[in-house]
């Protein structure tokens, strides 16, 4: 599982807000089809609001159904809604 670097978090009027980057090189993605990645991001909880994003390359393959799995766990989908077999190279993620 890889794990988030840079993880900063900051006051925020509701509560806390952390940002962090992490490497990713996912396996290739048949088309239609979707992988779930897990990534270790220390500080966030079970019901915190998670936003993934592909800092590298956005359009490549589309990030899905972002949450916290576990205390400093989460979770997500890469998905490739193309018509072929998407072998992305490893991406940095927000």
């Amino acid at each position: 599982m890889p794990a988030a670097t840079v993880v900063v978090a900051a006051d925020r009027p509701a509560g806390h807000h952390f940002t962090g980057t992490f490497t990713l090189d996912p396996g290739s993605i048949a088309a239609g089809a979707r992988e779930q990645e897990t990534v270790a991001i220390p500080g966030v909880q079970v019901g915190d609001i998670v936003v993934v994003r592909n800092r590298t390359n956005p359009i490549a393959l589309i990030v899905s159904a972002e949450r916290v799995t576990a205390a400093g766990a989460i979770e997500f989908y890469l998905e490739n809604n193309t018509a072929g077999a998407l072998d992305q190279a490893a991406s940095t993620y927000d």
